[in-house]
């Protein structure tokens, strides 16, 4: 498994401030104080997978996502 020490240092892309997604996650960032550079913020999912597949950082995604994209698990 990946901790989140594991990730400091590395860029996210994730959705963006009002999304359902940040309202959940930005808290749990700051609770562990976690602030990784965000490289893109977007809502459309396929546009965010196909950034981590070309390697420009990662993402938190549900486990429906990943289930729909494996390849992304494992990067």
């Amino acid at each position: 498994s990946i901790t989140l020490d594991d990730l400091r240092g590395e860029p996210l892309i994730t959705m963006p401030p009002k999304s359902g997604m940040r309202y959940k996650l930005d808290p749990v960032l700051d609770k562990y104080d976690f602030h990784p550079e965000i490289v893109l913020e977007t809502n459309d999912i396929n546009i965010a997978i196909g950034a981590v597949n070309s390697g420009w950082g990662f993402a938190f995604l549900t486990t429906l996502i990943v289930d729909d994209h494996p390849e992304v698990a494992d990067r």
